[in-house]
């Protein structure tokens, strides 16, 4: 925090000046962390003998006392102890002098980290300046103010408070035995950025107004105080007392110039940095989401194993001899074998057993290679037995048998694989009552069965 501050004096009408003003040291930068910026008025009594010694003793005193304050302490404790050892030196003036009745009034301020703290006693006077209002802090200790409590209380009238003879006589003052009244704050008062502090005498504020006051504190302090000093000589009253003016400003710390442009610099340079990142950032995330091109890589061709699934529903047709077409109303060759209901028109008669094994009453029959005949055994030929076909198909003619004696037949076709019961239908049948399975899955390919599975379907 910067500190600034103005002061002016004048000795008026009076043969001495009995005013005496004083600062502590702005520059003890250790000092100010913890006690701020002191700003001290007294203001000897006139008319009495060594006004001007005991003024000057009070504000040196007070002065060195304030300074001697430690960090711990407090700046209304440090303030309370200042004002006992000044009327201290007061009173030893008194005790030592020619005379016994010197005194001094006295005014303190004290701003620190932007608050104000004040001690006063007698009429000198602490003003607040604030946004071109004036405000006085402290009271008069003087006569007039007892008086104004008995005009309240209706114990004098108005014109005779007025018009007391002791009216400006002071009721508290340094060089008594102990101040009557001490006005000071428990609670500091905040300060804004450009509030001005003044202290002063009563021969400053007695010839001026509060709006002259006003419109002449604007600006640099010590401008104000010199220019508000010469407004009270102008005026030239008759018995001018000494005038004394002191103001204080606490100010934020601002930054040069050249400092103030090097931030700015520095601030463009980290806004510059931070688009440039975001900028690369989204470049480079574009780039990583966009998918990079594969390079071409050898692959084995993939090895197919041929496993048949007997559950396939598109087998594909196979090539057979044509079945000879017989009436739909013939009569069952009574010698053929019994027809399995899951093997139809294939012209192979299959086995009633799965494990392998001969049906009762059926011939077995054994499977020759293409262009081989079969010897049938000899055996009581069976009953034939009418199968009815499931889906609503039409029946079939059984295949017929090779008597004894005659001339084998051809070699039986190979079994064609029987599509679900589900594809089978009144409309997947030919006209003689026959399906081929070519008509329920057209448009396969044919891929050679084994002869190995007596029911002809694929592994």
């Amino acid at each position: 925090m910067k500190f600034s501050a103005g002061n002016a004096q004048h000795i008026g009408e009076r043969e001495q000046q009995q005013d005496s003003f004083g600062f502590s040291d702005p520059s003890d930068k250790a000092f100010v962390r913890h006690g701020g910026f002191l700003g001290v008025v007294a203001d000897g009594m006139g008319g009495l003998s060594n006004g001007q010694e005991a003024s000057a003793a009070a504000v040196r005193s007070f002065l060195e006392a304030y300074q001697a304050k430690p960090a711990a302490e407090s700046v209304i404790d440090a303030l309370s102890r200042s004002l006992g050892e000044a009327n201290q030196a007061v009173r030893r003036i008194v005790e030592n002098g020619p005379a016994n009745d010197a005194g001094t009034t006295l005014a303190a301020a004290v701003v620190l980290d932007g608050e104000l703290y004040w001690i006063a006693a007698g009429d000198s006077r602490i003003y607040c300046l604030h946004d071109n209002e004036l405000t006085q802090l402290t009271a008069d200790h003087i006569y007039a103010a007892i008086l104004n409590r008995e005009v309240a209380l209706g114990k004098i009238s108005r014109s005779e408070a007025e018009n007391h003879s002791e009216r400006a006589s002071l009721t508290s003052y340094l060089g008594q035995s102990q101040p009557a009244f001490t006005d000071r704050n428990l609670k500091p008062l905040l300060l804004n950025d450009g509030d001005c502090v003044m202290l002063c005498s009563d021969g400053f504020y007695r010839a001026l107004c509060p709006d002259e006051i006003i419109d002449g504190f604007r600006g640099n302090p010590q401008h104000a105080c010199n220019s508000l000093v010469e407004l009270v000589l102008s005026k030239h009253r008759k018995q001018q007392d000494n005038v004394t003016v002191i103001a204080m400003k606490a100010r934020k710390a601002r930054l040069s110039r050249r400092t103030r442009l090097l931030l700015v610099a520095a601030a463009c340079l980290i806004l510059l940095a931070t688009a440039a990142g975001f900028w690369f950032g989204g470049y480079s995330f574009l780039h990583r989401s966009s998918p990079s091109p594969t390079p071409p890589t050898a692959q084995t061709p993939p090895v197919i194993v041929s496993q048949p699934n007997p559950t396939t529903t598109g087998t594909p047709s196979v090539s057979a001899p044509p079945v000879p077409k017989q009436p739909s109303n013939a009569a069952p060759n009574k010698t053929g074998p019994a027809h399995n209901d899951h093997h139809v028109s294939t012209g192979k008669r299959p086995s009633a057993n799965p494990t392998g094994g001969a049906a009762p009453g059926s011939t077995p029959e054994e499977h020759a290679p293409s262009g081989q005949s079969t010897t049938p055994t000899t055996s009581e030929p069976s009953q034939p037995e009418q199968v009815a076909p499931k889906n609503n198909a039409a029946p079939k003619p059984p295949t017929s048998g090779n008597p004894p004696g005659t001339s084998p037949t051809p070699p039986p076709a190979e079994p064609v694989p029987q599509p679900p019961a589900s594809s089978l239908s009144n409309r997947d049948s030919r006209e003689d009552g026959t399906w081929n399975i070519a008509d329920a899955f057209p448009m396969q390919s044919e891929i050679p069965l084994r002869g190995d599975h007596s029911h002809g379907f694929p592994d």
